[in-house]
């Protein structure tokens, strides 16, 4: 199968498990995208929440669909929407869960491990247009 509708070959994911650990999976050299479902899992929401977080998000206009949004074919021959990154960070702000804030705690401690290392700021845009 050509890498360009590969699931596996072209992104990598996010995973928690029941005790707020997170990790990620798949191909290190690639992006974080994941679909709806793999987002429902990751924040222990019903994909209903996920896809009216998401419209939420979009309907701001702070991103455009083709900047966070790709339809791809997976392994099983079906296909699907996934999400980057940038809209899995804002969908983490958006929930309410156990998951949610572990998800938020674990991207807060990458970002303060590697400030240690170098220099560097970090902006995050929260909705309605307020930054921090």
């Amino acid at each position: 199968m050509p890498e360009h509708i590969n699931s596996i070959a072209m992104r990598r994911i996010i995973k928690t498990d029941e005790n707020g650990n997170i990790r990620s999976t798949g191909n290190p050299a690639k992006e974080i995208w994941m679909t709806e479902w793999e987002l429902s899992e990751l924040f222990n929401v019903s994909v209903p929440a996920i896809q009216k977080g998401i419209r939420a998000i979009r309907k701001s206009g702070i991103y455009t669909d083709y900047e966070v949004c790709k339809y791809i074919r997976m392994e099983n021959g079906c296909s699907a929407d996934i999400f980057s990154i940038d809209i899995i960070i804002a969908l983490s702000y958006r929930l309410k869960t156990f998951y949610a804030h572990s998800f938020r705690e674990w991207l807060k401690g990458k970002v303060l491990s590697e400030s240690t290392q170098k220099n560097s700021a970090v902006f995050f845009l929260i909705d309605k247009g307020y930054s921090c």
